[in-house]
This record gives structure tokens, C-alpha cells and sequence, in this order.
């Protein structure tokens, strides 16, 4: 995930500086580690001593992408100046990126965004399961061994 944040972060950069003169900035592969660095340490150092006030930081984080929400499709919805009927949007398919067909072209689309949503969602699933997973021992001993474990 700490790749994945970095890499958006210097393709916001890039983004943001797309001239390619000498003051641009020219994306070089260690700049990419220094951002996975970075982050990785700032998420270490949130566990370590803001973890109490992770309920409040996902509160604001929750009211974040809640503003958001309406900041993004309210202006989309209402700027909008070439409407087609619902149809157009489930009956017609377009292969921009020029593969063979057009359900291969929706199932590489497809992959990036299910592969960044099943990663996090499984982590959290094991850590449910591990947790349930002490409370259906029957012998002190079984329970000792899974807390070990865990």
C-alpha cells in the first residue's frame, strides 16, 4: 500500500510540473523509494504514539470523504452539458486501449482496482478471523497455544 500511495504522490508531482525544461521535475526510481520510506515511517510513528486517537482521526477522514463525495459529484452532475439515456452507459463498450476484445479490455480495467481493494479488505479479514478464532478453544491449554500464536 506505502508503494502504491508513493507512486500517486509522484504522479501528482509529474502532474504538477509537465514541462520538460530544466525546472521541471524528472522522476527518477529512488525518489519513488524515498516516498515508500517516508510514509512507511510515518505510518510507524502513528501507531506508535497517536494510536489512542485513531478512532477520532477515522472520524475526520470519514467526514473527509463524505465532503468530498458531494464536492466531486455535485459539480459533475451539475456541469454536465451532454446528457444520454441510461442506456448508453450499460449497452455501450469501448476498447480504448486496443486489446483483442472488449471483455478483456474490462477485465484489465478491471484488475487494478480489485487487486487494491482485495489486498486491504484480506488483511483485515485474517486479523477477524485470529481474533474469533481464541474464543472457540475448549481446553486452557488449546487457548494458551493460540495466544501464543497470535
Amino acid at each position: 500500500m506505502a508503494f502504491l500511495i508513493g507512486t500517486v504522490i509522484q504522479a501528482l508531482i509529474v502532474l504538477h510540473h509537465p514541462d520538460p525544461d530544466e525546472s521541471s521535475y524528472v522522476p527518477e526510481p529512488w525518489h519513488g523509494t524515498l516516498l515508500v520510506i517516508a510514509i512507511i515511517l510515518g505510518c510507524f510513528l502513528f501507531n506508535i504514539y497517536l494510536a489512542k486517537q485513531l478512532p477520532a482521526v477515522e472520524g475526520v477522514v470519514f467526514m473527509i470523504h463524505i465532503a468530498g463525495l458531494f464536492v466531486m459529484v455535485i459539480p459533475l452532475w451539475a456541469l454536465n452539458r451532454r446528457w444520454k439515456p441510461a442506456e448508453a452507459a450499460f449497452t455501450e463498450f469501448a476498447n480504448g486501449g486496443g486489446w483483442p476484445s472488449i471483455g478483456v479490455s474490462f477485465l484489465v480495467g478491471l484488475l487494478p482496482i480489485s487487486a487494491s481493494l482485495g489486498g486491504i479488505d484480506c488483511v483485515v479479514h485474517m486479523g477477524e478471523f485470529l481474533s474469533y478464532s481464541l474464543f472457540v478453544t475448549h481446553t486452557k491449554g488449546e487457548r494458551k497455544k493460540k495466544e501464543k500464536l497470535v
